[in-house]
């Protein structure tokens, strides 16, 4: 008897990366998709949320969210459980296994690097499979948690895909304009300090007036790098746009000569990818899933927090592109070879269908 699926995570509200990464794994399975919901979420549902969804539930604490899960483990016919993330999977660690499932647990970045707590581990006796959306990622957990997993565990990675409508944007030409420009596009939060912000200043300083700045991200920490730029001498070069439309965030990528993120953890990057549909290389710090993600011939790469090896990173990359070196249509190349959405929708349909 083939087995139904059923996704816990939280899928449906139109709020951040991990949600849209759950919606974009249900959309490109055939099957139908039981969904059972955790948070609590002031957000509707969200527009693009596919039509083979079915919500089941949206369970507002974690105690609803356990009972659910573990009844419907125990009394479900065959069922694939794909759990969306360690913490969801902890309920499940005093439960025996049910040998008429299979469970998938999917890490949406970097919480596959950290180590487990107790519950968690053992409810790795549970996993018959993990997927990740990078093999840095895959290879992190899979030496922290090897002991605590059964002997037919298998795990797999599937690199992600901008959303397919993005997919039809053509590249832009070569900026032909003498001021070069660089986008930084991330949350700017002091809990998150190493997104590589303050390197890339400082790589503003050591470039000159040839170069200019658009940061793009809303958070707390916008005024204290707006400091440093006026300590570094380049404030009048570093804009800070704030939190911008989806729209407003494709045309600065397409303005700019290159699209630094020069952050010391990233599990994947998805906005490298946003650049390089358009036709932009990409510079990255040399750290965590990047350097799988940005090829050679897409971009730089530079060591975490090196300000001057990061300027020449940014020039190199500029100069490659207006020189014609590498070209939009070579980058956008690279996309459609490694990350078009038919190769996420064919990893996620074979991947499923071994355990169906």
């Amino acid at each position: 008897m083939a087995r139904s699926l059923y996704l816990a995570a939280p899928v449906p509200r139109a709020i951040g990366g991990f949600q849209q990464h759950y919606r974009n794994i249900i959309a490109a399975l055939e099957e139908r998709v039981d969904v059972l919901e955790f948070g609590r979420y002031d957000a509707p549902i969200a527009d693009d949320l596919p039509d083979n969804a079915t919500i089941l539930a949206t369970a507002e604490t974690r105690g609803a969210f356990a009972a659910r899960l573990i009844r419907d483990y125990l009394t479900r016919g065959p069922t694939v459980f794909l759990i969306g993330h360690p913490h969801l999977l902890r309920v499940l660690a005093a439960v025996p296994r049910n040998p008429r499932h299979r469970l998938l647990l999917s890490f949406a970045g970097t919480d596959a690097w950290y180590p487990q707590d107790r519950l968690a581990r053992s409810a790795f006796r549970l996993v018959d499979s993990a997927n990740f959306i990078a093999r840095y990622n895959e290879l992190i957990f899979n030496a922290h948690n090897r002991a605590s997993l059964p002997e037919h565990y298998t795990s797999q990675s599937i690199w992600l895909p901008v959303p397919e409508a993005d997919e039809k944007v053509t590249p832009d030409p070569v900026p032909t304009r003498k001021q070069r420009r660089c986008v930084f596009v991330s949350r700017i939060m002091r809990s998150d300090p190493l997104k590589g912000l303050d390197t890339l200043i400082d790589a503003m300083s050591l470039l000159g007036d040839d170069w200019a700045l658009d940061a793009v991200g809303g958070g707390d920490a916008i005024e204290d790098y707006r400091a440093r730029a006026e300590a570094k001498g380049c404030a009048h070069r570093v804009e800070f746009h704030g939190r911008v439309s989806n729209e407003r965030r494709a045309s600065l990528i397409s303005e700019a000569d290159v699209l630094a993120l020069p952050s010391a953890q990233e599990g994947f990057g998805i906005v490298f990818l946003e650049a390089m549909v358009r036709g932009r290389p990409c510079v990255g710090a040399a750290s965590g899933a990047i350097p799988e993600v940005i090829p050679e011939n897409a971009g730089e790469l530079a060591p975490y927090g090196n300000a001057p090896r990061l300027a020449k990173a940014l020039q190199r990359a500029s100069d490659r592109l207006r020189s014609g070196e590498i070209t939009p249509e070579s980058i956008r190349a690279v996309y459609e070879e490694r990350y078009a959405w038919r190769h996420f929708r064919e990893g996620w349909q074979k991947y499923v269908r071994a355990f169906v």
